[in-house]
């Protein structure tokens, strides 16, 4: 695989002709005109998902209508437009518009996007209509604000007992409700910003055509379709043992590699109960959902999909890096008990231990690093990269 180039990253995030010449190029490479297989630049790699996500719809049989929702929080840099003011714009709504009017159009497939202020203080909802006024494409767009539904009375968000407890998991629950209420037979929920390219819904609606209830975008083993910044502290030593930590918690093989991956469809005729009983709206609210399809005895489609970090602008940087590996870490324990499915009490008992706040985190991320996290090459999650009692010592060594 070639070097990243992250100007090209970037350039494919907020360029508006750059984003046009990708559906172009999709287009060509469905017409049988495809750049070299060798080739991994980030356009190319989109390109080729595009290209088969329009194949995979024209070849479902209709009609079907399909959701789409994403949570806005602090999110008005990225909904305006790129401009030397606004270096991360991305024009993110406007191009979701018009990737799904490109992928459904001249099929049996309905669509609607479904944009969620999960009580913004910058008022993320007023920057997403004023995106849209000129947007022919706007009546297929419903703005919701999580803060004027609430409080709720019906499952799950009556569980929601304050605003400030939902970092988006509220907001995505909220959109999904909307678009089961609103009789969609499929739901997706992805990132606000152009991370993910909306126009490659189709390969996950092939993948929940059959037997499975859901299909979620995951990372392939030896096929590069992401491009996740270095600078993210997950890629550190201890973002790494976290990782493999939460692997080795759950006593099951985990239904995907890529866990908070922003790109997850639901059959709502499955979708409704499943989302009943999830009891938290933080960062982990994923995993209720996603490891809720393994408690319930099926399978999830794993579907490769094209990321490219938007890191510059990410909420992460706000929300801070050490609340979401906390969020994610203990919230995995709490869903294992809460959905009873098997885990490792040593691990889980450990972690309660000595890691009981994003301070520990914090604590843990200045710590001497794990050396088998430095020097090792396996994958998280394999046992001989750095076993259960190894990681419990390390745990103990920097933090008791």
């Amino acid at each position: 695989m070639s070097a990243v180039d992250w100007g090209e990253v970037k350039d494919c995030l907020s360029n508006p002709l750059r984003r046009a010449a990708m559906l172009k190029l999709a287009e060509d490479i469905s017409d049988g005109n495809a750049p070299g297989e060798d080739a991994d630049g980030p356009m190319l790699v989109i390109a080729r998902q595009l290209a088969h996500s329009r194949t995979a719809v024209r070849q479902i049989a209709g009609p079907h209508k399909v959701g789409i929702v994403f949570a806005m929080w602090r999110e008005r840099a990225r909904i305006g437009k790129l401009s030397k003011e606004n270096p991360n714009g991305e024009d993110c709504i406007n191009d979701k518009l018009q990737s799904l009017s490109w992928l459904f159009e001249g099929t049996s497939i309905d669509w609607h996007l479904y944009a969620v202020d999960d009580d913004c203080p910058e008022h993320s909802h007023d920057a997403a209509r004023a995106s849209v006024q000129h947007n022919d494409l706007r009546k297929r767009l419903s703005i919701l604000e999580l803060g004027k539904g609430w409080p709720f009375a019906t499952l799950p968000l009556s569980r929601l007992t304050d605003l400030s407890h939902s970092t988006k998991g509220g907001a995505i629950a909220y959109g999904l409700g909307a678009a089961i209420n609103d009789g969609c037979d499929f739901v997706c929920y992805t990132d606000c910003d152009n991370s993910v390219h909306v126009g490659e819904l189709g390969n996950l609606l092939i993948g929940a055509m059959g037997d499975n209830p859901a299909a979620f975008g995951d990372i392939i083993p030896n096929v590069r379709t992401t491009f996740i910044n270095p600078q993210r502290s997950d890629t550190a030593p201890a973002g790494r043992l976290l990782s493999h930590l939460r692997k080795l918690l759950m006593g099951f093989e985990s239904p995907t590699n890529f866990m908070g991956a922003p790109f997850k469809l639901f059959r709502s005729s499955y979708l409704k109960s499943s989302l009943e009983r999830t009891e938290v709206f933080d960062f982990s609210f994923d995993q209720w959902l996603v490891l809720g399809v393994t408690a319930d005895g099926y399978m999830a489609t794993p579907t490769a999909f094209s990321f490219l970090d938007s890191y510059e602008a990410s909420t992460w940087h706000l929300v801070s890096s050490y609340n979401v590996e906390f969020q994610k870490t203990n919230g995995l324990i709490g869903t294992l008990r809460g959905l009873n499915l098997p885990h490792d009490p040593l691990i889980a008992a450990a972690f309660e231990r000595l890691v009981r706040s994003p301070e520990d985190i914090e604590r843990l991320y200045a710590a001497r690093p794990a050396r088998q996290m430095v020097e090792g090459r396996q994958r998280t999650g394999d046992p001989n990269l750095m076993s259960k009692a190894d990681i419990i010592a390390y745990l103990d060594e920097v933090l008791a």
